[in-house]
């Protein structure tokens, strides 16, 4: 049987899964703050700061071991049980980008800032909506393999808030999405893009 490269779009699963927002109330969040901390492929490290967050109707809905931060903020919060319970998800997380910490509660989740960054749309094959004035929103990205990486989680240059990732083995040990779904991990959704 022969193997075939795959691609998915990674999105936080916010309609079954608790989310965290940014606490405005709090800190009096201004469009700079929101800027500093999303996630839109640049590094944060050194001028991490992180703002207190907030978990969006926590009775309502069920706890995931992976939480959206912001509103489209190109972010994922790991849950630390899932850290502790799956070592993987580290090295997953050191090869697309950082980690870094977001307290909520006395618990110290880990935000991944994935920061490998790819030129790997294909604009022509992928498909668009364009509105008024000329502003285009992609509707279905087509990756090409040629310019994907092995880190497994990447972002694309043209759109630095979405996360890909690559299935080729489905094996838990190499790949993300093998991974999440060998130990059950919940929070996230798959959705096959086009490749090649």
């Amino acid at each position: 049987m022969s193997k075939k490269l795959r691609a998915f779009k990674v999105k936080p699963d916010a309609n079954g899964f608790q989310y965290f927002l940014w606490d405005r109330e709090q800190v009096g969040m201004t469009a700079a703050m929101y800027d500093a901390v999303s996630c839109d492929g640049r590094p944060k490290g050194d001028q991490w700061n992180p703002p207190p967050v907030s978990i969006c109707n926590p009775r309502h809905k069920r706890r995931g071991d992976f939480f959206a931060v912001g509103i489209g903020g190109g972010g994922l919060a790991i849950a630390p049980w899932a850290m502790a319970k799956v070592h993987a998800l580290q090295m997953f997380a050191e090869l697309a980008g950082e980690l870094l910490p977001l307290e909520y509660k006395s618990q110290v989740f880990k935000l991944l800032n994935i920061t490998v960054c790819l030129d790997c749309l294909d604009e022509e094959r992928s498909q668009w909506l364009t509105h008024e004035g000329g502003k285009r929103t992609m509707l279905k990205p087509f990756l090409r393999a040629d310019r994907t990486c092995p880190s497994n989680l990447f972002k694309s240059a043209h759109s630095p808030l979405d996360i890909f990732c690559l299935e080729y083995s489905h094996n838990p040990e190499e790949e993300f999405k093998a991974c999440v779904e060998y130990h059950k991990l919940t929070g996230l959704l798959f959705e096959e893009v086009l490749i090649g």
